[in-house]
């Protein structure tokens, strides 16, 4: 009676061990995921590494001109105080051309993409109307006007930044001249003392700033003076542009084939080649709900940025780890493959060679991700495929009994990495690739055993 429960159940109970050996082994898949995100994180350390010795994501573009100006008041025994109300303006015209010459850099088999961003801000500001905040009767102290200037971190500067104004250079420091440009941050001030808003796209106002004096003797409320500043910073991974004026152009090009524009803004054209990239940005003060002239203590806002990133066209360990993700059904559809030469052969094999079929796929993506740290993930990749099937397919020439059987079940092994190579690289089509595969897979077992089992 149990041998003929056994003849009638077998293939039942024979395809309830295979599943459960396949989640068993999930657990060896597991460790090699635990080996990616390992590796992963130790090439992010060595790009923060490097990154704080070259420079890291960069913000540059603020520019802000500062005037002091002598208000009077009298008090009720008729006593006259002076007091001194700062006015700050961002500019009236801002435009910025930048050119980012990209380097790799290596350590150890990790790889860095650097680059040195030369940038060339000019522009003019409108002399600010202290009347039109409100400050009826406030003297401008022009010749004790300041102007401060964002060039993202100062230590990643690759030369000194050089700012003139109204044709005249200004000295330039991390304090400025005369008033510490110390900012503040946006949780330290009162509601009414922000000026812009937050944003998911936005950052507080970088620190630290450069500054000095400009002293504008002659100028006049509403006139306006020019400004230009020049700046060359290191960086990784990312360069971002303040846009702040009334309004503002960005034109960036760069060797980098492969950018990823981020921020508040997208660039109004672009251009991607193999050599590298070209975007331009208009931006108005009407996009910003910033404002233009305040008058006030120093004060930071959360500044909406535009920028561009430097993406890595193929990302290794992503791809390892996309792999992974597919490693249950990898093994689910090669013991099928095995599960059903024996059923239609008669040539039953035993559970350990189960196993070892197993263990050699889950195998597969421990090579994979060894050999793309030397030579990149898609010669890993077929490099991984091609001695897993060799070694599945001889041991299966001995479990099948036969090499033309070993053959044929070897090509449809290399035809399930083709498969998943595909899926991997469809991206945006793999869910509907990878649903009409599988279909396509249960409609032929479905037809091919639509005779074997008969009766329960």
């Amino acid at each position: 009676m149990f041998d003929s429960l056994l003849q009638r159940f077998g293939g039942f109970f024979k395809i309830g061990f295979l599943a459960f050996l396949a989640l068993v082994l999930l657990i060896p898949v597991q460790m090699v995921r635990s080996m990616v995100e390992e590796r992963t994180d130790r090439a992010n350390s060595v790009k923060r590494e490097i990154s704080s010795k070259w420079g890291g994501e960069q913000s540059v573009g603020a520019v802000r001109l500062d005037v002091p100006c002598t208000v009077k008041s009298t008090d009720t025994a008729g006593k006259v105080h002076e007091s001194t109300v700062w006015i700050h303006a961002w500019p009236q015209k801002l435009d910025v051309v930048g050119k980012m010459e990209t380097e790799i850099r290596k350590r150890g088999i990790y790889r860095v993409p650097l680059y040195l961003a030369g940038l060339d801000l000019h522009g003019e500001f409108r002399l600010p109307d202290p009347a039109t905040l409100g400050l009826k009767g406030a003297v401008p102290r022009w010749e004790e006007a300041q102007i401060a200037a964002d060039v993202g971190d100062i230590q990643s500067l690759a030369r000194p930044a050089v700012l003139e104004v109204a044709g005249k250079a200004v000295e330039l420091s991390p304090t400025g001249e005369g008033r510490a440009v110390v900012p503040a941050r946006v949780e330290d001030q009162s509601e009414d003392d922000r000026v812009s808003n937050a944003s998911s796209v936005s950052e507080l106002e970088p620190t630290p700033r450069l500054g000095g004096a400009v002293h504008l003797e002659k100028a006049v409320v509403g006139g306006t003076i020019p400004f230009r500043l020049q700046v060359s910073t290191r960086g990784q991974g990312r360069l971002a542009i303040q846009p702040l004026a009334r309004s503002t152009s960005v034109k960036l090009t760069s060797d980098w084939a492969s950018p990823s524009y981020d921020g508040r803004f997208l660039p109004a054209s672009h251009s991607e080649s193999g050599n590298g990239f070209e975007a331009t940005w208009m931006v108005s003060n009407l996009n910003l709900e910033v404002p233009m002239v305040w008058e006030g203590n120093w004060r930071v806002a959360a500044v909406p940025l535009l920028g561009v990133r430097m993406v890595e066209p193929v990302d290794d360990y992503d791809s390892s780890d996309r792999s992974l993700k597919y490693a249950f059904l990898f093994l689910t559809l090669t013991f099928l493959a095995f599960f059903l030469f024996e059923t239609f052969l008669d040539t039953p094999m035993h559970p350990v060679q189960y196993a070892l079929v197993g263990l050699a796929n889950c195998l597969f993506y421990l090579l994979t991700l060894a050999i793309s740290e030397h030579i990149g993930f898609d010669a890993a990749y077929w490099i991984a495929a091609g001695g897993t099937t060799l070694v599945i397919s001889g041991y299966a020439a001995s479990a099948l009994s036969g090499w033309g059987r070993a053959l044929f079940l070897g090509s449809g092994t290399q035809g399930l990495y083709g498969f998943l190579y595909t899926l991997l690289k469809a991206e945006e089509w793999s869910l509907l690739m990878g649903s009409c595969g599988l279909f396509a897979i249960l409609a032929f077992v479905m037809w091919v055993t639509r005779n074997r089992f008969r009766g329960f």
